[in-house]
């Protein structure tokens, strides 16, 4: 794998990690205050807040593993010839 190519791929892996945690903390804050007796559907636009929330933990699982896969793949890198 060229190391350009690698490079991109854990940064997307890196911000999709990112943007997975923020989804969480967000979806945690409107269950706290969107919700009445318990329930999972926001009262604010109607959403399935904890489906929000399982999507986004199974997300950041993946992507925390694909981060371990490509820190674990090796990079061959070319030698120039001489």
């Amino acid at each position: 794998m060229p190391p350009k190519f690698h490079r991109c791929l854990q940064v997307l892996a890196g911000l999709t990690f990112l943007f997975c945690g923020l989804g969480i903390i967000s979806t945690i804050v409107s269950l706290k205050y969107e919700t009445e007796a318990n329930k999972c559907i926001s009262t604010v636009d109607g959403r399935d807040l904890c489906q929000a929330l399982h999507y986004n933990w199974i997300l950041l699982g993946g992507a925390f593993a694909f981060i371990v896969a490509l820190s674990l793949l090796e990079i061959k890198i070319a030698k120039p010839k001489h």
